[in-house]
């Protein structure tokens, strides 16, 4: 059985004829089913999702760019490696990443794959000068701010991997 929400509108319209004639007042009743209300707080939240989906996606965009340039200091401010250790370093960020994570540190090219569940964690295909492709998972946090930051990023496999 359905439920119905039921919402009285007062709606007054005043058509004078005469300044003596009173003023006349109509009032309409609608009816408006719950599951209309529900799916409207769904689009709200799929809104809402999709926004933070940009707003991750820029992020991510914006480290890669970052770290392909060799700016470490704009690498270190997308990543939450700052509020970790207050004593690491940009320089120390980068050279991580170069001696850890070589396919992330020498890709020419990315491709951001399409979310799959949680939007905490974002795939990204990344190709190397020698064309060799590695699929890196990023692990996003979110700063009280509201801001997106790369918490983590793991290399999940490269061709260089025995199988």
């Amino acid at each position: 059985m359905r439920t119905v929400f039921f919402a009285s509108v007062l709606a007054i319209f005043a058509f004078p004829a005469n300044a003596s004639e009173s003023t006349e007042i109509t009032t309409k009743t609608m009816k408006v089913e719950i599951s209309d209300l529900q799916d409207s707080g769904t689009v709200l939240k799929q809104n809402a999702s999709l926004s933070s989906n940009q707003d991750i996606k820029q992020t991510i965009e914006e480290q890669l760019r970052a770290i392909r340039d060799r700016d470490d200091r704009a690498a270190f401010e997308l990543s939450t490696a700052k509020e970790v250790d207050d004593h690491y370093k940009p320089q120390d960020y980068m050279r991580d990443l170069r001696r850890q994570k070589p396919s992330l540190y020498n890709h020419v090219h990315y491709e951001i794959l399409p979310a799959s569940g949680s939007e905490k964690f974002q795939k990204v295909k990344l190709i190397d000068r020698r064309g060799k492709e590695a699929l890196a998972m990023f692990k996003m946090e979110q700063a009280q701010n509201g801001d997106w930051r790369i918490g983590n990023i793991v290399i999940l496999k490269t061709d260089q991997d025995p199988i």
